[in-house]
């Protein structure tokens, strides 16, 4: 099937304005804006790729054999490493602060962070602009 003409280039000019669209979210733990950009698959790979742990699990004939498995709580922590920014787009962490943030920083912390980042909390402010936008308002 062919694809209609101007798609790829309507496709890529979106593309181009998300990857520049900077989020946020305010932290009230600290009192802190935490910022990133949307991830793409490239990032979205390289961090599953760090998130990924073996496991030792029986096969279909008992023998125990050892498998890649996604550990969530590494996909939070790799995907806040990579993709937090501060106000100025700097990057908050680096790969030496793993240590820390998964040893002192509260895991619900973290989980919130990632979970903004990943898409899977959804702001105050959009909650009310999907309210004001309602066909039920």
């Amino acid at each position: 099937m062919a694809t209609p003409k101007g798609f790829r280039e309507k496709l890529k000019a979106f593309a181009e304005l998300k990857h520049g669209e900077v989020k946020s979210m305010f932290i009230d733990e600290v009192g802190e804006t935490v910022f990133w950009r949307p991830m793409t698959l490239k990032q979205r790979g390289i961090i599953r790729k760090q998130a990924m742990v073996d496991v030792e699990v029986p096969d279909d004939k008992g023998k125990m054999v050892t498998r890649k498995e996604l550990d969530a709580e590494k996909f939070d922590l790799f995907t806040v490493v990579a993709m937090a920014e501060d106000a100025d787009g700097n990057q908050l962490f680096s790969r030496l602060d793993v240590h820390w943030l998964q040893n002192v920083l509260p895991s619900e912390t973290l989980a919130k962070i990632a979970g903004a980042i990943n898409g899977l909390v959804v702001s105050p402010e959009a909650m009310e602009d999907a309210e004001k936008n309602s066909p039920t308002q």
